[in-house]
């Protein structure tokens, strides 16, 4: 395991705190003592959060699409605590519905969120981790991010650019001691169902496509903290993850041809 940032004294931003994999992970390294700083643009929901665990945690406002409230927050951090060791960047949500229903509106929407969000914290936070000599920043993208996902082609993209630029900042920061992840789950319990903005579909008939296991978000926590702590450049789970990942690389074939039947079969129901 990597210890270097699991110690009380390093401090740790995760953004999208205030419920779900945000929260769990936040709660995770309070658990271990770090000072944590809990970041949501539900205000009410991270103060709440943050309160309940522990006086080391403070929960902050943010919105990831501000990319100026991004480099404001992590300055002020930096201000008062004298650095920032370690980023988890988890806030993002999700559009479901066919290519031809999605606007203009959806796309710049979830990409200034989930792509620019990600960015706008990672890119300023990567700057201090320089200056102070090292620091870890890992990024929540999805199995979505690694294969072709229809229904989600707004969210699949966004975390694919996540994929390749955590990827890339890895590469540029290995000799500068900052350590990048992303985390590449498959399904997990989370109210990302319920925040999802849906065009042509409705939440039921997006989960009933779903013929996958979904991890609860306890479970998904300890195999993300694992992949993390162990430096890991990609860390995909659970197990079935990993061979449709590698399904789709050696035998892209098959995936498409289970694509094409379930959208076939989405058209004929409408």
């Amino acid at each position: 395991m990597n210890n270097r940032y699991t110690q009380p004294a390093c401090v740790a931003l995760v953004t999208g705190a205030a419920s779900g994999l945000g929260k769990g992970l936040a709660d995770a390294y309070a658990a271990r003592g770090l000072q944590v700083i809990y970041a949501d643009i539900n205000e009410a929901g991270v103060l709440e959060a943050a309160a309940a665990a522990g006086s080391l945690c403070e929960g902050v406002k943010l919105d990831v699409a501000d990319a100026s409230a991004c480099v404001a927050l992590i300055d002020d951090i930096v201000a008062r605590k004298g650095r920032l060791d370690l980023l988890f960047n988890c806030a993002g949500y999700a559009v479901g519905g066919q290519a031809q229903h999605i606007t203009v509106e959806d796309w710049r929407g979830i990409v200034d969120v989930n792509l620019l969000g990600s960015v706008h914290c990672a890119m300023h936070a990567y700057k201090q981790m320089v200056r102070q000599g090292g620091g870890q920043i890992a990024t929540i993208a999805s199995l979505a991010g690694l294969l072709p996902t229809p229904m989600s082609i707004p969210y699949a993209t966004t975390k694919a650019g996540l994929v390749n630029f955590s990827h890339t900042l890895r590469c540029e920061g290995a000799g500068l001691g900052v350590q990048v992840s992303v985390i590449c789950p498959s399904f997990i319990e989370t109210g990302i169902f319920d925040n999802a903005r849906y065009r042509g579909v409705d939440k039921a008939g997006l989960r009933s496509l779903i013929p996958l296991p979904f991890l609860t978000v306890e479970q998904a926590v300890r195999k993300m903290l694992a992949g993390v702590d162990a430096n890991k450049a990609t860390v995909v789970f659970p197990l079935h993850a990993h061979l449709m990942w590698w399904g789709h690389r050696l035998l892209p074939v098959i995936p498409n041809f289970v694509h094409r039947a379930m959208m076939k079969k989405i058209r004929q129901a409408d």
